[in-house]
């Protein structure tokens, strides 16, 4: 049985099947060694055959090396114009992302709304802020964001110091026994500002007032005109709605991206 002829079972160009006996001393037709172990030998190809056939390690060794030589890279176009190119470890990008899911990032904020830090109760409790009700419409949704421009468009808000143009809008509370952080971020745009913030109840008593607002400046990029920033940590669960007004709007230009989150940075 050791000197049992074997055979080739192919199929030629025009779907016949043929068997061929395998001549065990013809050096064309034998295994092929390798100097790397791991691999697997190249399979032999049929008579007539003149593809080269790699084994599955050979393939998957191919594709490494490309890629190892090819590595991807973002084409991205800097603040100045010039375009540029930087290579990422798709690896590691992937193990940074899975551990961001597993534990949340600390974040800083500029200012902080908790119930230790309220009005006092007179103020609370004062009838400044209901006439407004119809001015904040439906609660921001998580991530969504609202840009709301000039805001001489909007109802003048009054203050002891006169009327302010401001702006209105909406989060809505949370439940008084859920533990909840929400972060609030404020972006301007257009123009130099200094501003101030009222955070309401569901029933519009005014809970805080945050002014003038702690803004950082952030530069001009390729995704962004520059802008200015502030976040807002609000740990008080009866915050409900604001009233954001500048101080003295210095443009038309004006505007404010407004956008929150839960337990994280909203941008």
């Amino acid at each position: 049985m050791a000197d049992e002829e074997k055979y080739y079972t192919w199929t030629d160009a025009e779907g016949r099947i043929h068997n061929t006996p395998i001549q065990q001393d013809n050096p064309d037709t034998s295994v092929p060694e390798t100097d790397e172990p791991s691999m697997k030998p190249v399979p032999v190809s049929p008579p007539g055959d003149s593809d080269v056939y790699l084994t599955e390690e050979q393939v998957d060794q191919k594709i490494e090396d490309y890629d190892a030589e090819n590595p991807p890279f973002y084409i991205w176009m800097d603040g100045e114009g010039r375009i540029q190119s930087q290579t990422y470890d798709q690896e590691a990008e992937q193990e940074a992302t899975a551990a961001a899911k597993q534990s949340r990032t600390a974040i800083s904020a500029d200012h902080i709304l908790a119930p230790p830090f309220r009005l006092p109760v007179k103020v609370t409790q004062s009838a400044c802020c209901e006439a407004y009700a119809d001015q904040f419409g439906q609660p921001l949704t998580a991530y969504r964001s609202l840009e709301l421009f000039n805001p001489v468009r909007f109802r003048p808000f009054y203050t002891r110091e006169g009327n302010r143009q401001a702006w209105y809008f909406r989060i809505g509370a949370v439940s008084a026994d859920a533990f909840s952080q929400r972060m609030l971020g404020l972006r301007f745009r257009g123009s130099e500002v200094s501003a101030t913030l009222i955070a309401l109840n569901k029933a519009g008593k005014p809970l805080y007032q945050e002014g003038p607002l702690a803004l950082h400046y952030v530069p001009e990029t390729w995704r962004s005109v520059d802008y200015l920033e502030t976040l807002i940590m609000i740990e008080d669960p009866e915050d409900d709605s604001f009233i954001l007004y500048p101080d003295q709007v210095t443009s038309d230009e004006l505007s404010v991206e407004i956008r929150w989150a839960d337990g994280e940075s909203p941008f």
